[in-house]
Formats: structure tokens, C-alpha cells, sequence
């Protein structure tokens, strides 16, 4: 059974912490642990960009949407000139009167970098 994230705006916050590269494999992009030196998560997304596995342990143990998927996420926004933010429930996503996007159980609102 997966493991849900219930505390949103703490995984944001690290996750902008994180370091984020680009592989080769423009599905794949790779995440510095934020707690381990020299060790980095790969964050795989599907084709369609909706779903993404992470090789960090709690993702390993059915956790979704890890604060690596979460950076992964947030760099590739970048790189298209968005910003996004993460919400645990649609309502509160909808409050932001912005596009939203469901990533696995978690929502995001999408906004131009300014």
C-alpha cells in the first residue's frame, strides 16, 4: 500500500533546498539527498509527465511524492518559466485560482515566473 504525504509545505520547503540536474534521458532527472553527501535519487517521470517514481528509500517503500520528486518537478517547471506550488487537496489548490495539475494524489498550481 502507498505511503501518502501529509504534510505538504514541509516537503515544498526542502524540496527547494535540494540540488537538481538534468540526464541524459529527458524523463530522468537527478536529485541531491538532502541528508547524505554525494548521493543522488534518480526521479523517473512517465511519457506524459503525470506520474514519477523516485530510488530514494521512502519512494522505495511506497511513498509518493517525495521532496526529490517534488524538486524534480519544480525544475522542470523552471526550465518551461513556471513556478509551482503543492497542495494536499484540490480545495485548497482551487483557492489559488490558478492552473492545476495532479501529480499522484498531490495537487500543484502553475503560474509564469515573474
Amino acid at each position: 500500500m502507498a505511503r501518502n504525504i501529509r504534510n505538504v509545505k514541509g516537503l515544498q520547503k526542502k524540496s527547494r533546498r535540494l540540488e537538481v540536474k538534468a540526464t541524459k534521458d529527458p524523463h530522468v532527472v537527478a536529485v541531491k539527498s538532502g541528508s547524505q553527501e554525494n548521493v543522488w535519487y534518480m526521479v523517473r517521470f512517465n511519457r506524459d509527465f503525470t506520474e514519477a517514481t523516485c530510488t530514494c528509500p521512502w519512494a522505495q517503500k511506497g511513498g509518493k511524492n517525495c521532496s526529490h520528486v517534488m524538486a524534480a518537478i519544480r525544475y522542470l517547471a523552471r526550465l518551461k518559466g513556471h513556478r509551482v506550488s503543492f497542495w494536499l487537496s484540490e480545495e485548497d489548490a482551487r483557492g489559488q485560482k490558478r492552473r492545476i495539475v495532479n501529480l499522484a494524489g498531490m495537487f500543484a498550481t502553475v503560474r509564469p515566473v515573474a
